[in-house]
């Protein structure tokens, strides 16, 4: 509810702006975007799915009766590029640590978004490999991770404790593995290894990774592993002890640092795609300010069938995605729609673009900035 009101209020604002009155049927028209592209047909949207397809010709074709200019590539609504849509384990792939050997399915998973590498080296602790502070909380807090492989507990500090300062029992992105990842990539780290803290609200059983999920390299080998694994260099009660210090005290541990060394090897085998953003523009009567737009935008794909990323990442089931973000998408469309009929009276160029490969790591919006339509450092504002 608190969306919607928040979407109605922004068209109401950008109606104000445009000099138009609120149509009658604005509601019959977000009511019509979001039902289609939230539908089953679509397939919850998600980037290997014909659905995704699907979302984009519906969201040109209302770009082409709302009478924008296409901005894309070649004078069209598409602004294309390539992304991985599937990964699958290669042929080479290793773990062992302290000198044992582990095994692939059993003692450690290899995931998808991990990149094909070789590392050997020490193994660092550091918590749950958050950098959060918004929440006053770094793992990486005096701590120097610099061509070292990091191993981390999955899911945050409390998660368990609905006071916590992580948003009580709900996890936020700061749990999810790929963020963990890259965070550790910025750090400076070689590798990553991911277990399950002996307090966290899920077994110790490995996934079997998602094959037909979008992913996005993140630099550096990943891989997650089970405490029994560990065993040998780690016992479960440690494991368990660092564990309930960080989530009493809701700081880093601090010292602990070396605790074993790893040889590792991830060889992901993927699948590319080319997949789209919807691009279209009002261009402006100024010509002070035909290269200064104001950015629309919102994205249009979800999760698909779930996987990585889903509150319910083991049910293979349409995530139909009508708030997310199918709902952001009406609300483009239908400021557009109120923006036409003042064109004429538009100083600057006012930009829509919905973006795709948001749920695989910001890749259409990252694409965009790198290939824009008018120059960034010229862009006043962007409305998400």
């Amino acid at each position: 509810m608190k969306k919607m009101i928040g979407l109605l209020a922004g068209i109401l604002f950008w109606g104000q702006l445009a000099g138009v009155s609120i149509a009658d049927d604005i509601q019959a028209a977000l009511k019509r975007h979001v039902s289609y592209l939230a539908s089953d047909k679509l397939e919850g949207r998600g980037i290997s799915t014909k659905g995704l397809e699907l979302a984009a010709a519906y969201i040109a074709d209302e770009f082409e009766k709302i009478g924008l200019i296409p901005g894309g590539d070649n004078e069209n609504w598409f602004q294309k590029f390539e992304v991985t849509v599937g990964a699958k384990p290669g042929t080479n792939n290793f773990l062992s640590i302290d000198g044992h050997s582990l095994s692939p399915g059993t003692d450690y998973q290899l995931l998808g978004f991990s990149h094909s590498g070789r590392f050997s080296g020490e193994i660092v602790f550091a918590g749950y490999g958050i950098s959060a502070p918004e929440y006053d909380y770094d793992d990486y807090r005096n701590i120097d991770v610099t061509d070292r492989c990091v191993l981390v507990f999955t899911g945050e500090p409390g998660e368990n404790d609905s006071t916590s300062r992580f948003d009580g029992l709900l996890n936020t992105v700061h749990s999810q593995a790929r963020t963990k990842a890259i965070n550790a990539r910025s750090k400076g780290a070689a590798a990553l290894i991911l277990v399950h803290g002996p307090l966290n609200r899920v077994t110790d059983e490995l996934a079997v990774t998602e094959t037909e999920t979008g992913y996005h390299d993140v630099g550096i080998p990943v891989v997650k592993v089970t405490r029994h694994a560990l065993e040998s260099v780690i016992a479960i009660d440690t494991l368990k002890s660092w564990q309930a210090e960080i989530d009493r005290r809701l700081a880093p541990v601090t010292h602990v640092r070396s605790v074993a060394r790893v040889s590792v090897s991830t060889d992901v085998n993927v699948e590319k795609r080319i997949v789209k953003n919807i691009i279209g523009y009002f261009p402006g009567t100024s010509d002070s300010l035909k290269y200064s737009p104001v950015v629309v935008g919102a994205h249009y794909d979800h999760l698909g069938y779930g996987g990585p990323g889903s509150r319910v990442p083991g049910v293979h089931a349409i995530h139909n995605g009508a708030d997310d973000n199918a709902s952001g998408v009406a609300a483009m469309l239908e400021i557009a729609r109120l923006m036409a009929g003042k064109r004429d009276s538009l100083l600057r160029p006012i930009v829509f673009i919905a973006f795709t490969g948001e749920e695989t790591g910001l890749l259409g919006s990252a694409y965009y900035v790198k290939n824009p339509l008018f120059p960034n450092n010229k862009t006043i504002a962007m409305l998400n």
